[in-house]
């Protein structure tokens, strides 16, 4: 991994590695720089790795880093809004 603290820095990447997870197919713009740059992003930090299953139509899947990051995605709270004076205090909250 070149990267010690790698980020999913876009809807993009995080699209694009569930893609990696979910479907058995190419990316659809899978030429695009845009894909491109993300898909070697993700295979340097190890995020995904080449398929080797026969039945997958998809070039990568996700490895065992992918689905962890994904899980921890998944399990994000919703933020919540709040004001807050200058000491820190909440003064309110929705």
């Amino acid at each position: 991994m070149n990267d010690p603290n790698p980020v999913l820095t876009s809807p993009a990447m995080v699209k694009t590695l569930i893609h990696y997870q979910c479907a058995m197919t190419e990316l659809e713009n899978k030429d695009s720089a845009a894909a491109i740059e993300i898909t070697s992003y993700l295979l340097s930090v190890g995020a995904i790795e080449p398929e080797t299953l026969s039945i997958s139509q998809s070039p990568y899947r996700t490895t065992p880093l992918g689905k962890a990051w994904l899980k921890t995605i998944c399990q994000t709270p919703i933020p919540q809004v709040a004001y807050i004076d200058v000491h820190g205090k909440v003064i309110e909250h929705e």
